[in-house]
């Protein structure tokens, strides 16, 4: 399945329950601006402009050229020579065996060793597209991931600014009712209503920071211009749902794009066993000569000579060394192959790992949005009741106002974290694409 398709539609927001949970805090958030960046035109971007997938492209590109380089017989070795003069005069016609011989050899390769080689760099070839899904669907994940981080940052600012008016106006009404000297307000009251404003104020710059920050951080992805765009970080509802207990698990993560590399290099060591194999097979070469020979001293006329020959290598002493370089070929086929076992166990782990906290933290989530959220807004307006008929203290409504707010903030980064796992779960139900 296409991992990018997955996460278009999963990303930026919270999951539809958290949704209709924090719609009264929340309210309606405005569809982004044709000037705003979107997920969607962020990832476009980033794996248009990855440098990382054209080197890769260039990197297939040297391969296959390689493969031609591989597949081609050694150059021909042609050798000229004056052979045969005679030591006291050099005279090139005082002996009969005097010549000059210009001769070509030509080597060439063991059993079908170079078509082997060919065979084996466009195997390996083959590799590369598969190494750039990989890299494809961990830049969807990473990217989309981080997104939700900056929504969440975002959403808690909003979600505190928006209650933050009301805290203000009860500090107010406070202040003045005890500057009247009505009801039982008291200094020490107001003085800790005003001190945990500031501490809210201190957490929507601890939000703001982190937001500030990571935004910076998209530039691991995005160009510094597509960063001067404001980014639409919108609510979507219409994610796909994960239906797990449908899921073999073992043949999915088996056609995932990081176990399939793995495997393509399992069978392009398969390969060099068959060249190591090729490497106990001789060695064959050919040769030939032609020998031009001058007139005799009294003018008679010699024969010109023409040679050839043929040559072969014996592997009799290398025969234990090839036998070795064959195991040792065997070996690593063999660890590959158990490579490709263990990177599968691991993403298994990883897999039902994801599955086990989802299901944890989608408890936790039904316990906020239909327990700890209502009772805390019961118990705000109780303390709000209270205090109206002189029965209560402000504490007591700020520290309901606070959990309320902490409640929401909490639900909110369950529902954002259950995104993340589900983004995750997303990479790990990838499967190659045509």
């Amino acid at each position: 399945m296409n991992l990018l398709f997955r996460i278009k539609t999963l990303c930026a927001g919270f999951i539809i329950t958290a949704s209709v949970v924090f719609a009264s805090v929340l309210g309606t958030i405005a569809p982004a601006a044709a000037t705003e960046l979107t997920l969607d035109a962020a990832l476009k971007k980033a794996l248009a402009d990855d440098l990382w997938l054209k080197a890769n492209a260039q990197q297939q590109q040297a391969i296959v050229a390689l493969s031609e380089v591989d597949s081609t017989l050694p150059d021909p070795v042609m050798s000229v020579g004056l052979v045969n003069l005679a030591a006291d005069s050099l005279a090139f016609n005082q002996e009969p065996m005097s010549q000059l011989k210009i001769g070509i050899s030509q080597k060439f390769a063991r059993g079908d060793s170079l078509a082997l080689k060919r065979s084996q760099r466009l195997q390996q070839s083959k590799t590369y597209p598969l190494m750039r899904q990989v890299r494809q669907a961990q830049i969807t994940k990473a990217l989309s991931q981080h997104w939700l981080t900056l929504y969440h940052n975002a959403q808690a600012i909003r979600l505190i600014e928006q209650q933050r008016p009301t805290l203000e106006q009860l500090i107010s009404s406070a202040e003045r009712s005890y500057g009247a000297g009505l009801g039982s307000v008291k200094q020490s009251d107001i003085t800790a209503a005003q001190l945990d404003l500031l501490l809210l104020d201190d957490r929507v710059l601890s939000y703001q920071t982190n937001f500030n920050a990571l935004k910076q951080q998209l530039n691991s992805w995005l160009p510094a211009q597509a960063l001067m765009q404001p980014l639409a970080l919108e609510v979507m509802h219409n994610q796909p749902q994960i239906n797990a207990s449908s899921i073999n698990w073992l043949n999915q993560l088996s056609q995932h794009p990081e176990v399939l590399v793995v495997a393509q290099q399992v069978d392009v060591l398969k390969q060099g066993v068959d060249l190591a194999k090729e490497s106990e097979k001789p060695q064959w070469g050919v040769s030939a000569s032609y020998g031009y020979r001058n007139s005799a001293p009294n003018g008679s006329s010699r024969a010109d000579l023409f040679s050839v020959g043929l040559s072969v290598d014996l592997p009799i002493f290398s025969r234990d060394k090839q036998r070795q370089q064959v195991n040792a070929a065997q070996a690593r086929v063999a660890s590959k192959g158990t490579e490709r076992l263990l990177l599968i166990q691991q993403l298994s782990a990883r897999a039902h790992s994801t599955l086990a906290k989802k299901q944890q933290l989608m408890k936790r989530q039904q316990i906020f949005s239909q327990t700890i959220v209502g009772k805390n807004r019961l118990q705000h307006q109780a303390a709000l009741t209270n205090y109206g008929n002189d029965l209560g203290q402000l504490s007591s409504i700020l520290r309901s106002q606070l959990a309320l707010i902490n409640a929401h903030l909490t639900l909110l980064a369950i529902s954002v974290e259950l995104q993340q796992l589900d983004i995750e779960l997303n990479y790990l139900l990838t499967s190659v694409k045509p």
